[in-house]
């Protein structure tokens, strides 16, 4: 990533300050050059997309006359225009242009940003699947794809840096692989996902060991770790689909994808297993720990197991007490008022 110098943005502040209106179509045409150099290959398209739209619904106005009024009719014509969109596709589109206007003011264009309007998107469905599931996957995916698909369910890499693993990350002496880059659109990128994303280092499951020291011991350290079975070199993303694909048909599965049932399943069933959330964010390589909440969702049996931890310190004041008051129906009343601090405490 390419960062900006004080020259850079001096040099970007000189090239519009004699300028008294500044194009706010210009100005999206030259954010779009740097964020290129940026972003992953992945994104360009939808990055050049939401650029576009403000392009075309601001086009020659001055950039610093952009108001929250202004804002709030950008929303209403991406819901009117975008009519299949949502509200977090909406909501996407204008924190983009909040990106644009805060790289305004650090090239002093602007001296206040207009805050957006508040756009109340729904909570997403949960969707993650159990051990037991995933082990039906396996279960129909052809042998070859099983080393990588396992690898991505005990491990939690998303599939663009699980495709992009190589031997030399591997240590054996320490049973850990070190996580640093990722395929972006069929572009293999040195660096991981995300922003300000580092290098992980994570412990290799047993699932998985046998498979990385016969691999790690047979090829050389530039080597991928999971090789395409057919072609040689890495296990490319086409593959990846069809395997899914298959496995997706085969078991009568709808409405789930891959990314879903690797790395969005791992961090829900750390979750249920009580692992802590900061463990959890380590482990998937977050650089927030709000990115990882979004991924652990609680199942009904570990709330079930958390509720059971509720009981009675006293056991047989707790059964001599509800022997009473099943003979004195007014000491059901009474009772937990005066004894409920002492012998009725709970634990938790």
């Amino acid at each position: 990533m390419k960062l900006e110098t004080p020259l850079s943005v001096s040099r970007s502040i000189q090239k519009y300050t004699k300028v008294k209106a500044i194009r706010t179509a210009t100005l999206l045409d030259d954010f779009l050059k740097e964020k290129m150099k940026e972003i992953a290959p992945s994104y360009y398209s939808n990055y050049t997309t939401m650029v576009n739209a403000a392009k075309s619904f601001f086009g020659a106005k001055n950039v610093r006359e952009i108001s929250k009024e202004d804002l709030i009719n950008y929303q209403k014509h991406l819901q009117k225009t975008k009519k299949d969109a949502g509200p977090s596709t909406v909501k996407n589109y204008l924190g983009l242009f909040r990106v644009f206007l805060n790289w305004c003011k650090d090239r002093e264009l602007l001296q206040l940003v207009p805050s957006l309007p508040k756009i109340e998107c729904p909570e997403p469905e949960t969707k993650w699947f159990n051990q037991e599931d995933q082990q039906k996957v396996l279960d129909i995916i052809r042998e070859a794809d099983r080393p990588i698909i396992t690898f991505s369910m005990f491990h939690g890499t998303r599939p663009g840096e699980t495709r992009a693993l190589k031997i030399k990350g591997v240590n054996l002496d320490s049973r850990s692989i070190t996580v640093h880059a990722t395929f972006s659109a069929g572009i293999y990128r040195p660096r991981r996902k995300g922003r300000g994303a580092k290098a992980a280092v994570i412990p290799i499951h047993r699932a998985s060991w046998e498979y990385i020291v016969e691999r790690v011991r047979s090829s050389t350290p530039d080597a991928w770790l999971f090789p395409n079975p057919l072609t040689g070199p890495e296990y490319s993303v086409k593959r990846w689909i069809k395997t899914w694909n298959l496995a997706k048909k085969a078991l009568g599965i709808k409405g789930l994808t891959a990314y879903q049932m690797t790395r969005h399943s791992y961090a829900s069933q750390l979750g249920a297993a009580g692992v802590p959330i900061h463990t959890i964010k380590n482990l998937l390589g977050h650089t927030e720990i709000t990115t990882t909440q979004k991924y652990t969702h609680p199942d009904l049996e570990s709330m079930r197991t958390a509720i059971e931890k509720l009981t009675f310190k006293n056991k047989v004041v707790e059964m001599k007490l509800l022997a009473a008051m099943k003979k004195i129906p007014d000491l059901a009343l009474v009772v937990p008022r005066v004894l409920g601090n002492r012998q009725l405490s709970l634990q938790g």
